[in-house]
């Protein structure tokens, strides 16, 4: 990190641990309730089960998760949120391995 003005953090520990690495430090804690979003909790499936909230959007490399899919192929990959465009929609539809659950309320 030391060719870098500012690093942000989203925990206090990893800034503790880093901050003498960079010029200046920030910490932005991730944006979730806690509390809501562990009542979704389920001890193991018996599903090897990897999971992704949030957008699928011109940020994710298809490139990344092409190679990770496919590395992976005895495990569900499950995104909950919306996916930006119709043709990457259907890029990961196409993946036997890949489920799209849509947006989907906190409470849920």
């Amino acid at each position: 990190m030391p060719k870098v003005q500012a690093t942000v953090f989203t925990s206090q520990g990893l800034l503790d641990q880093k901050k003498s690495a960079t010029p200046q430090g920030f910490l932005i804690k991730n944006g979730v309730n806690y509390v809501l979003f562990h009542q979704g909790f389920r001890e193991r499936s018996p599903s090897k089960i990897v999971g992704y909230v949030g957008s699928v959007d011109f940020r994710t490399s298809f490139q990344l998760l092409t190679e990770v899919i496919g590395r992976c192929p005895n495990f569900k990959f499950h995104f909950v949120g919306p996916v930006e465009s119709p043709e990457q929609c259907k890029f990961l539809e196409a993946i036997p391995n890949v489920k799209l659950l849509g947006s989907r309320a906190a409470e849920k």
